[in-house]
């Protein structure tokens, strides 16, 4: 039997059910995180510039600081992978969790992963980010997006997760560019 008929509806009902109970104000996650560091890399600082660095904004807490550049619109040509990774030890094998989203197109991520998952966050320590109410329509105009020790919410995330080290990776293919943004934290209860 088939269920599901591509990525994207399958990606749609494991966000439903995912943050049905967080997103309600039923259950909240009980793990918290540290940001350890952050690596951006881009092909072609013509298209697209990034830089960030992790910052300590108050005992115990941490967030990220720099720039995101889209120095041209960005439009549906633009691919999104998203991985992410875990292992106990910060210098071990890491291993692929299923949190995936194949090369979807930017409207696709935008609507699945932004809008439920960062841009409540973004919204309150990045200037000039995007933010919309319905749905995303591409493209991304040419901004200068200046992020100011942005802390990220876990509420909009599962609400178990394993102790130990995630590495969360954003990568970006485009006509004339690759990049990437990817993100080393610990995880504990």
């Amino acid at each position: 039997m088939k269920y599901f008929t591509d990525s994207a509806t399958l990606i749609n009902c494991f966000l439903f059910f995912w943050n049905f109970p967080s997103s309600k104000g039923l259950l909240k996650p009980r793990w918290t995180y540290d940001l350890i560091e952050i690596t951006t890399f881009t092909s072609n600082p013509d298209c697209v510039e990034m830089n960030a660095t992790v910052h300590r904004i108050d005992r115990g807490r941490y967030g990220y600081s720099g720039y995101l550049n889209f120095n041209s619109d960005m439009g549906e040509d633009i691919l999104i992978l998203v991985t992410v990774q875990r292992s106990i030890q910060k210098e071990g094998s890491f291993g692929y969790l299923p949190f995936l989203g194949y090369n979807v197109t930017l409207p696709v991520a935008m609507n699945l992963y932004y809008k439920p998952l960062l841009m409540k966050s973004v919204q309150q320590c990045c200037e000039n980010a995007p933010v919309f109410e319905k749905s995303f329509t591409p493209p991304i105009t040419k901004r200068n997006i200046s992020i100011n020790k942005c802390e990220l919410s876990n509420e909009a995330l599962p609400l178990i997760m394993l102790d130990g080290y995630y590495k969360l990776r954003t990568t970006f293919f485009g006509n004339d560019f690759y990049g990437y943004m990817e993100a080393l934290a610990y995880v504990e209860n």
